[in-house]
Order: structure tokens, then sequence, then C-alpha cells
């Protein structure tokens, strides 16, 4: 099972609206929970969540962006228990441990 959406509004923090950030979110953010809960179903092989470094490093004028990513980070980082083998996360950047 692979997740693999993303949008960009790109945008300072102070130019942000609820609107904004969620138009930006909804697309990894309900995405990645939706898959999560099938998962949970299914039972597949593999569980797998593109994510970037933007949620880890920021990224100038991405705030929704770098936000969303966290979130993933955060998802598969509750996935990965010894029950859950199948998750992955991983990021352009490829330099964190816990991405494999």
């Amino acid at each position: 099972m692979f997740h693999l959406a993303g949008m960009l509004d790109d945008g300072f923090v102070e130019g942000s609206t609820a609107e904004r950030l969620h138009w930006v979110m909804a697309p990894k953010v309900q995405g990645a929970r939706l898959l999560d809960e099938l998962a949970e179903q299914l039972d597949p092989a593999a569980w797998v969540v593109f994510s970037s470094a933007a949620g880890t490093l920021g990224t100038e004028g991405q705030s929704g962006y770098a936000a969303a990513n966290a979130v993933l980070d955060a998802l598969a980082a509750n996935r990965r228990k010894p029950s859950r083998p199948e998750t992955a996360s991983l990021s352009g950047s490829g330099n964190r441990p816990e991405w494999a």
C-alpha cells in the first residue's frame, strides 16, 4: 500500500489561512490516515508513505507543506511497532535512519 499524495500552495505562516492550510495538508494527512485505517483491515505486505525533509528541516515559504510532511513522519513513526514491520517513510534526502 503506497501513499504518494502532495499539494503545494507556497506561502509564509503570516499569510496562511485555515482554508489554505487545509487545501495543502488534506491530500497528505487525510489520505495517509485513511490508508492507515484501511491497512488495519487489509494487512498489506507493505505500507509506504512518501514524505519530505521539509517536515523536519522546513522549507522557506512552504509552511503548510512542511506541516503535512511532519504529520506523515509522525504517523509512520506511530506505525513502526513490532506488530507492524511493513512501515516505511521515505524522503528525498534519505538521510534519516528511521526513513528506510
